[in-house]
């Protein structure tokens, strides 16, 4: 299982372990402190597969069938209780993303990457980018198409903006079909 070691950083030696789910998790979206929990979300994986195998084999220059996919899971970790609570989300998730102004705070928005249809060898990558409200559950997602694998996508803030979703999502998407790199 996974387990979360919480660490008082103003006493190094006040800790507590937190039972999780049990899986593997690549990459963190982020946290906050309500002075009653600690809310985080990370990208929830059943098992290592996709570093031990999946990207062992593509490394190597075997295009390999998917194993297994990401879900977007947030968790609450209760410092009264010393108790965790997991929810995932619906779709597949990587690289998760907040909007740098909220790292650290409370947010709403969480950004990342979704993928079409079944994994195969022919498409065993992601293809759209995709927005989730937390406090709603609301997702809103675009898809590149079968021919594209989307590559992670960072959060930037709109100039004017003052809302935490007035932001764009930009990165790159490689179009397979038209041997092209597009910057999104």
């Amino acid at each position: 299982g996974l387990r979360a070691l919480v660490v008082d950083n103003a006493d190094l030696s006040r800790r507590r372990w937190f039972d999780l789910p049990a899986g593997f998790v690549f990459h963190f979206g982020g946290a906050w402190d309500d002075g009653e929990s600690i809310r985080l979300d990370y990208d929830h994986y059943a098992d290592p597969g996709v570093v031990t195998e999946f990207a062992r084999d593509i490394m190597d220059g075997h295009l390999a069938a998917r194993s297994g996919w990401a879900t977007a899971t947030t968790v609450r970790l209760d410092l009264r209780r010393g108790t965790a609570h997991a929810e995932g989300f619906a779709g597949r998730s990587e690289f998760p993303r907040i909007h740098p102004g909220r790292v650290g705070a409370r947010y709403r928005f969480r950004y990342g990457l979704d993928a079409d249809g079944e994994a195969d060898r022919e498409h065993p990558f992601h293809n759209a980018v995709r927005s989730v409200d937390l406090e709603t559950g609301a997702m809103a997602r675009y898809s590149f198409g079968p021919h594209v694998i989307a590559e992670e996508h960072v959060v930037v803030p709109k100039p004017a903006g003052t809302d935490e979703d007035a932001a764009w999502l930009v990165g790159t998407a490689l179009d397979t079909a038209a041997r092209r790199t597009r910057l999104t």
